[in-house]
């Protein structure tokens, strides 16, 4: 009898804790703290398990999930975000515009800032009006001005440039870029031809005036076995000296800055 009284205590016990189980930790949870926003972890059921996380939603009294449901939701709507991306129809390319876009830039002109510096001499005369081409004759009595023509001579193929009063005694900040036409009889001087007047700043004084050359932007040469510049210089060389002026003249601004490029890294000319 006693045996028989124990055994329906046990299933009375097994169905009740079935019971608890099943209702989840919660339903035991003071009715003051369930009040509150907080998260609640349930329970797994005792015997078997939820079909998904959407059902054990549904049957949690206020409507709160689990730590491991929140998890499980979190996977299956980015997997269907993911899936959602993939089936998204992309724009088409179009291939030739591209290309012929790519091909424009592709040629568009590199924009370079040279630094151009040449031996300058100064001189108190008033600035005269001059043009690419005209004429401009210099002699080098101070002993400075001779270390700079041999300098010019040696390292710019004879080019220099020339800076002139520009009223008042302050001197100009423009400066007469020559392109070497001639020599001076008794070989103290020479004769040159107007490259254009340019914007310049001083680099130095000693042991002879040299100025910088504001050429501003042009555009950067591609690689070539013999540049503009010195194909310039070559045709002006190999031309009489009576059609060099009007030659010099004829040439666009481009190419007059390209050949004073040049000629400020040029080195020894045959000429001199």
């Amino acid at each position: 009898m006693l045996a028989v009284v124990s055994l329906i205590g046990v299933c009375i016990g097994a169905w009740y804790a079935r019971v608890e189980w099943h209702l989840g930790y919660e339903a035991f949870v003071p009715a003051n703290l369930q009040s509150k926003k907080r998260l609640v972890i349930v329970q797994r059921p005792f015997f078997g398990e939820w079909n998904s996380a959407e059902k054990r939603s549904a049957e949690n009294s206020d409507g709160e999930l689990s730590m491991e449901d929140m998890i499980k939701v979190a996977r299956q709507k980015r997997w269907a975000g993911q899936g959602e991306r993939a089936g998204v129809d992309l724009p088409e390319v179009n291939t030739e515009a591209a290309a012929t876009a790519q091909a424009e830039q592709s040629k568009a002109p590199t924009l370079v800032k040279p630094k151009v510096e040449l031996p300058c001499m100064f001189t108190p005369k008033q600035q005269p009006d001059k043009r690419p081409g005209d004429k401009i004759s210099m002699n080098f009595f101070d002993l400075r001005y001779k270390k700079m023509w041999n300098y010019a001579r040696a390292q710019t193929a004879g080019c220099l440039a020339i800076r002139y009063k520009n009223g008042g005694y302050s001197k100009s900040d423009q400066a007469y870029v020559l392109w070497p036409s001639d020599k001076v009889p008794g070989g103290g001087g020479m004769t040159g031809l107007v490259l254009g007047l340019i914007d310049c700043s001083m680099v130095t004084v000693h042991p002879f005036p040299i100025s910088r050359m504001l050429l501003g932007t042009i555009e950067e040469q591609p690689p070539a076995e013999m540049s503009e510049g010195e194909l310039l210089h070559q045709r002006l060389r190999s031309a009489e000296r009576r059609q060099q002026p009007e030659m010099i003249a004829e040439l666009s601004e481009a190419q007059r800055k390209n050949l004073i490029i040049w000629m400020a890294s040029a080195g020894k000319d045959k000429y001199w």
